[in-house]
């Protein structure tokens, strides 16, 4: 069977502190910054396409300082529904992935310049969870390197440059702390079957209770040595 090739998405950010606590950003920019990933769960709209593992993402913000800030890879198949994020009462499907740059809106990729190169790609994008059609895809991917690796020059940093592959490169040490918002779900094909994240709970109590304690929580990614896959 022919190997899948792997798609591009957009998913939007609209720049508030509901759609991304403040310090859970700071942390993401921090930890990217210094090679790490940072696992995360995030919205991705109604025109999903089923995302599979190693799909790639870019974060765009909406509103004041529009433009793309983060890259990254889907990890999940498909998608999974949760609470909305700032509409109780809805649902919305969810991937989770993980960022491997953020930056800060300051620094982003601009809006304006996306629109004038990738001509072929209809923008605003209304929803997160957009996909990007060959050859924007790789226009796009282009100049996110182009930008990133400009700032890397800036601050000297060759993490943010993108000089490390996807695939490879990465190395154990600390990541932020996979902590759900979610505590549970529906199941698909179940009536009425709602399941539980007891682990979430339980890492989020413990979390909170560590952080009451003056101590600083995250988590910790070992990835084996050989390996191409990232490990959380």
């Amino acid at each position: 069977m022919e190997a899948r090739a792997s798609r591009t998405f957009v998913v939007l950010w609209d720049g508030s502190d509901g759609g991304y606590d403040p310090d859970e950003f700071a942390e993401h920019v921090r930890l990217t910054a210094q090679g790490y990933t940072a696992p995360i769960r995030w919205s991705f709209g109604q025109g999903h396409d089923d995302p599979e593992p190693g799909d790639q993402i870019f974060l765009h913000k909406t509103g004041n300082r529009n433009g793309i800030i983060a890259s990254g890879q889907i990890l999940s198949s498909g998608v999974e529904f949760h609470p909305h994020w700032s509409e109780p009462g809805k649902m919305a499907p969810y991937i989770t992935a993980e960022w491997e740059v953020l930056i800060d809106p300051s620094d982003r990729l601009p809006y304006d310049q996306m629109k004038s190169t990738l001509t072929d790609f209809k923008f605003p994008v209304q929803s997160s969870g957009r996909k990007v059609y060959s050859t924007s895809d790789q226009m796009l991917e282009s100049m996110w390197k182009d930008h990133v690796g400009k700032l890397a020059l800036r601050d000297g940093n060759p993490w943010l440059g993108g000089s490390v592959t996807r695939a490879g490169g990465r190395h154990s040490g600390p990541c932020a702390l996979e902590r759900h918002r979610v505590g549970s779900y529906d199941l698909t094909g179940f009536a009425s079957t709602t399941a539980v994240k007891v682990e979430s709970e339980l890492v989020s109590r413990f979390a909170d209770y560590l952080t009451a304690l003056n101590h600083k929580v995250q988590g910790y990614r070992i990835l084996p040595e050989g390996t191409t896959v990232h490990s959380s």
